[in-house]
């Protein structure tokens, strides 16, 4: 695929279940070998010879090789893992976030997922970007427990109750207006 952002996009994002189970690397175009349909004839010629070998030569160095159920292990290229990041819903929630609460005001508080959910649909700008990305207070909540592993200087999770799990938001104010501090609590 290529490296453009709408592309990047519709790989998924790199949730801690998904980590240990993908193989992403980066190739990049290679010059001087002829044109597509003389390196197409080659790699016919050459399939038998690979199968060959990969079937009665090649030994696995031990360190592309896992314990686990793939026998292989994971590995996403650092500049494709960046890439996932930036385009992942809950990149773009950290930033909704930031941008709601980052006024003249250091900000802390406590909210379950549908409380903050709420409290961001509260203004028609971050509505509208929190629409682009997420609809469901359900999928909020995944996105968001997401965010508290990326961002955990944003946002952390905390231990579930009988109301849910409750989400710790700081946000740092911004510098360039006079500071404040504010302190919200769920109720």
């Amino acid at each position: 695929m290529n490296s453009g952002s709408r592309n990047v996009s519709l790989l998924p994002e790199l949730s801690r279940d998904l980590k240990d189970k993908l193989l992403i690397i980066k190739s990049s175009r290679v010059t001087g070998l002829g044109s597509v349909w003389e390196n197409n004839e080659r790699i016919k010629k050459e399939i038998p010879a690979f199968v060959d070998y990969l079937v009665n030569n090649y030994q696995a160095p031990a360190e592309v090789t896992g314990d686990g159920r793939f026998h292989v292990r994971a590995f996403v290229h650092p500049e494709i893992v960046e890439a996932i990041h930036e385009t992942s819903g809950s990149f773009h929630l950290g930033n909704i976030i930031e941008g709601h609460f980052q006024e003249s005001v250091d900000f802390e508080g406590s909210f379950y997922s549908g409380q903050l959910f709420k409290e961001l649909h509260s203004r028609v700008n971050t509505s509208r970007m929190l629409e682009k990305i997420c609809r469901h207070v359900n999928y909020f909540g995944q996105m968001l427990s997401e965010l508290s592993h990326s961002r955990p200087d944003l946002v952390t999770k905390g231990t579930k109750t009988k109301k849910g799990i409750p989400f710790m938001v700081r946000v740092a104010a911004d510098p360039s207006v006079p500071k404040m501090r504010q302190t919200t609590q769920i109720g």
